[in-house]
């Protein structure tokens, strides 16, 4: 099942950039509910870190489609970023830094 559940999210994380980034920002909430499973299951690093990767593309298309990801995609992201696994945390460094860029003019991502 974790195999099966790696190579899901490897298609969608590949997938997410290459769609229209208004269509990731208006399917936002249904991506972060079918990712939210995997964050409380999944103890595999590599599942957490393609979860976090696929949040992050979901973040990046928000902006990307003027609008901003909202507190679900946030609080993943951040609450990783002290998890005692370091590649784990070290993706979630990766798409914080990622997300701040993104976010320099939005100031409630920045006051999350």
């Amino acid at each position: 099942q974790e195999e099966m559940c790696s190579a899901l999210l490897f298609i969608l994380r590949r997938a997410l950039p290459q769609l229209p980034p208004s269509l990731v920002a208006g399917r936002i909430n249904d991506i972060v509910a079918a990712l939210t499973p995997v964050f409380r299951s999944s103890s595999s690093e590599m599942i957490v870190r393609q979860a976090l990767q696929c949040l992050s593309c979901c973040a990046e298309a928000a902006y990307e489609a003027s609008a901003r990801p909202n507190r679900k995609v946030l609080r993943p992201i951040f609450g990783y970023l002290s998890d005692p696994r370091s590649a784990v945390r070290r993706q979630a460094e990766l798409s914080a830094v990622q997300l701040l860029q993104k976010a320099r003019e939005d100031s409630q991502t920045i006051e999350f």
